[in-house]
């Protein structure tokens, strides 16, 4: 059996990790056009994928390979497992109050989670995805529910999330074909995706810097960019300077097998933490190879490692040998999709999202300098106002996290051992000036703000 490369589709629909991979969406296209025929094959021998996901299909450039073959379905033997954003909700109990398979897969099943993972990877945006706001709120329906409701991205009441693409973009029958599977629920159109919509799909690039399919480019004429004079906005209580985007500066690095740019000299190399001594690279602590994910701030470092069930958790000082890794996180059960720190100079706030029985959950923990756990909360992802905030900038003891409503501030509440993660402050009158997508930095006067062409000095 050969061995497969590539990195997991769900990380395709990810805005931050396409834009810092140049990933073009022509690319991307041909990726799909690939899958579409392996799903083809599949039926044609007999075999249904059933857990159909985004975290099963790896892609490698522009082709794609689905891998976990034990969950398949074939002959008698059914599939049990189901991923909440994938499940077609006519297989789903339709009195539940989330999705609950209670049909077996099919193959329209299979191509009702194609469509979803196309619609996806293309716009930056599940058929589910953004922020159900109607007029009403008593109307309001909740993330888990909206499959089985039909309140799609395509709903007028729905708010996509800034970094993603307008569905403009998109040529009118690729829009039409997604609109009929999933803006009317279990009652969305089914049967095999067709083919002929993603192979006459045309990008280019227009001089606004949007990948469009469109004969003009939709971006220009929807998105109202601030004025480049004055160089200041006030909105309510907020004063915005514009300023250069150099003089933004990173105060958390990710830790690979190179001293991150701009950072502390800390690297990876095998199962090893290294840094940079005053003769040479220097040993802080041993670490789990190849499973590792770690972060570095000024003064303060934290990562964990896993294998299988075994999870451990540590600290360092960048500065000095030693690593601490008797942190006591919460237990991790399920896959683990992606993870993210933020760290501070007294506390590091560790994320991460993972996927357990076909739902997605994020958990946020507090770790200090000494390795004690502070606080941790786990949340449904689908509405954690949060994510994983990779914007936000820790400062004492909160955590300042750009959102598409505008910068949000987490703190602890309460006192030991029931301490809590909450939100205890929100900047609405920030809103139009930051999303989700933004970096967040301490300031002179406050916060800046680093968006992709441009940054900002927040005074509030």
């Amino acid at each position: 059996m050969r061995k497969i490369a590539g990195d997991a589709l769900y990380h395709v629909g990810e805005p931050r990790w396409r834009r810092d991979r140049g990933v073009e969406l022509a690319v991307v296209t041909r990726a799909l056009i690939d899958l579409r025929t392996t799903v083809e094959r599949l039926h044609a021998a007999g075999v249904v994928i059933g857990d159909f996901n985004d975290l099963n299909v790896l892609v490698d450039g522009d082709t794609c390979a689905v891998i976990d073959a034990d969950s398949f379905q074939f002959g008698a033997w059914r599939c049990a497992l189901f991923t909440e954003r994938f499940v077609d909700p006519r297989l789903c109990d339709p009195s539940a109050t989330a999705p609950i398979l209670i049909q077996p897969h099919d193959r329209e099943s299979d191509w009702f989670a194609f469509a979803a993972m196309a619609l996806r990877s293309l716009i930056a945006v599940g058929p589910y995805g953004g922020v159900h706001q109607p007029k009403d709120p008593a109307r309001r329906v909740p993330a888990a529910l909206r499959a089985l409701r039909g309140v799609s991205i395509y709903d007028g009441e729905v708010l996509a999330p800034k970094a993603s693409l307008p569905l403009e973009v998109l040529p009118d029958e690729l829009n039409g074909a997604f609109q009929a599977i999933f803006a009317t629920g279990p009652r969305g159109a089914r049967g095999p995706f067709p083919r002929h919509a993603l192979e006459a799909l045309r990008w280019q690039r227009c001089a606004c810097g949007a990948e469009h399919a469109r004969v003009r480019c939709p971006v220009c004429r929807t998105v109202v960019a601030i004025p480049t004079a004055p160089t200041t906005v006030v909105r309510g209580a907020l004063r915005a300077t514009r300023i250069d985007r150099d003089e933004v500066r990173a105060t958390t690095w990710p830790i690979g097998k190179r001293p991150p740019s701009g950072g502390p000299e800390v690297w990876i190399e095998g199962g090893m933490l290294y840094r940079r001594g005053a003769i040479g690279p220097e040993l802080i602590g041993q670490i789990l190879a190849g499973h590792t994910h770690a972060w570095v701030g000024a003064r303060l470092g934290v990562g964990f490692y896993r294998a299988g069930a075994w999870m451990v958790g540590f600290v360092f000082r960048p500065d000095r040998r030693g690593l601490d890794d008797r942190v006591a996180l919460p237990r991790l059960r399920g896959q683990l999709i992606d993870a993210h720190a933020i760290v501070g100079d007294d506390r590091a706030w560790l994320l991460w999202r993972e996927s357990f029985a076909g739902h997605e959950r994020i958990t946020c923990t507090v770790v200090s300098a000494t390795g004690e756990v502070l606080a941790t909360r786990t949340d449904d992802a689908s509405e954690c106002a949060w994510g994983l905030a990779r914007g936000a900038v820790a400062a004492g003891a909160h955590l300042f996290v750009p959102t598409d409503q505008g910068v949000i501030r987490l703190g602890m509440t309460g006192c030991a051992p029931a301490t809590a993660i909450a939100v205890t402050a929100t900047f609405p009158d920030t809103a139009e000036l930051v999303s989700a997508d933004d970096q967040l930095h301490l300031g002179p006067r406050g916060l800046d703000v680093r968006k992709s062409d441009v940054a900002y000095r927040l005074e509030l």
